[in-house]
């Protein structure tokens, strides 16, 4: 299956990331920049809370405009598997809301030793979101033209 880049040139993406007080924050932006091969300047937006056993936990979410999200996307597709590439195709729906946004789970202790792999523990999640108007008649047709093609 062959992932169409181009199709995502009118999205934009939001990158979020649990960062518990046993990791280091600055790390794991380093490594996120590193290897998505952009940099967020002061996108960064921090939210601090507490976790089950009062552990401090951070939810870190970066915007990203056009531009950062299409690299985001060369290198999430350009890196990953065949049988992971194919995990997202077989996925398409169970990832796309209503609303056209598509969800994807990087594996956050693989990308800070620069691997890009899914998972759905302990991730990194990548929301696309589509810039025109979502119509709900269309949506798969659209969906299908904007993603993996076989």
């Amino acid at each position: 299956m062959i992932f169409q880049i181009e199709k995502f040139q009118d999205y934009s993406a939001t990158v979020s990331v649990l960062i518990h007080n046993t990791e280091n924050k600055d790390t794991v932006l380093s490594k996120l920049s590193s290897v998505f091969g952009i940099e967020f300047n002061n996108k960064v937006l921090e939210t601090v809370t507490e976790g089950h056993w009062k552990n401090e936990i951070s939810l870190i979410k970066i915007e990203l405009d056009e531009l950062q999200t299409r690299s985001v996307l060369e290198k999430v597709f350009c890196t990953l598997s065949i049988l992971d590439r194919n995990a997202i195709s077989d996925s398409l729906n169970r990832s796309t809301d209503e609303k056209e946004n598509f969800y994807l789970r990087r594996d956050k202790q693989n990308l800070c030793i620069g691997k890009i792999t899914i998972s759905d523990k302990d991730s990194i999640k990548l929301k696309f979101k589509p810039k025109n108007k979502y119509k709900q008649n269309n949506k798969l047709n659209q969906l299908e033209k904007r993603t993996l093609k076989g």
